[in-house]
């Protein structure tokens, strides 16, 4: 086949099939095509051009080296100063520090950093149960309501008990002392005689003796239909932070004739064990 192909080449062509392979190559044909007279060799100026081309091709090429070369050397440059800049903005973030003893310092000083978490407490007001003449712990409607917000949205919620507390729920703190006590639970609900808060169900029926140390029969029997209603608006007004204090303006709630009583409004408050 090689000899049937080299049969096919001109007697000028195989002048420039160097290589006696039987055809020519690409270059080899380009350089047959510039022998304009069929001579088999190119004269000098004939091969002008094609030095010119190769001139220009090695112009190129040293350019194109140095184009890529410039480009390494910026990805490296570049690269580094991400590094670096990902490293300052890290420490320079940082408020905190490690000191030699593994306590969490403030940066720049030796002071240790203290933690708090919030929470949100209300006091009890003790008051004379007119029945009995014992000592009670009462809240108001406007507190029970703030603390029920609270400990809903997950608030870690305090009672602040300002006197002792019956024997009854295990805790005896004599008569001058301020227990804390922490309500715990996962739960809160309430109806038209309670609002239970974790493990605190506090009474807010009309008979409940808070009530009645502070209001009397009469307000007893002009109550029962309307408390928990009265309850629900506070715990609106509540969600949208407009109570500052314990009192409620009437405007707020429709100028309820119960608002004149918030007040004061107590109920009796129940800390035994929700277990018991």
């Amino acid at each position: 086949m090689a000899s049937a192909s080299a049969s096919a080449l001109s007697v000028v062509s195989k002048k420039y099939d160097v290589e006696n392979k039987g055809y020519l190559s690409k270059e080899q044909q380009a350089l047959r095509n510039l022998d304009k007279e069929g001579k088999g060799h190119l004269s000098a100026e004939q091969l002008a051009p094609l030095m010119e081309e190769y001139k220009k091709l090695s112009k190129d090429n040293a350019q194109n080296r140095r184009l890529i070369i410039a480009l390494f050397v910026a990805v490296v440059v570049l690269g580094a100063g991400t590094i670096a800049a990902s490293i300052l903005a890290v420490r320079s973030s940082k408020d905190t520090r490690i000191t030699s003893d593994g306590t969490l310092a403030k940066k720049g000083t030796d002071q240790p950093v203290i933690t708090t978490s919030q929470g949100f407490s209300v006091s009890t007001n003790e008051k004379v149960d007119p029945k009995t003449g014992n000592f009670i712990q009462c809240l108001s409607l406007s507190q029970i309501s703030r603390l029920y917000i609270s400990y809903s949205k997950g608030t870690q919620t305090l009672l602040h008990v300002n006197n002792t507390l019956s024997t009854d729920n295990s805790i005896d703190a004599g008569r001058y002392s301020f227990p804390v006590l922490s309500i715990r639970g996962d739960s809160a609900m309430y109806n038209d005689t309670h609002v239970s808060i974790g493990n605190a169900m506090i009474d807010i029926s009309p008979e409940n003796p808070c009530m009645t140390a502070l209001e009397g029969e009469a307000y007893q029997r002009n109550a029962p239909d309307r408390i928990r209603n009265l309850f629900q608006r506070h715990l609106a007004i509540t969600q949208e932070q407009r109570i500052l204090s314990p009192y409620l303006p009437c405007d707020s709630i429709d100028d309820d004739p119960l608002c004149q009583h918030v007040g004061t409004f107590s109920v009796s408050l129940d800390l035994s064990d929700s277990s018991s």
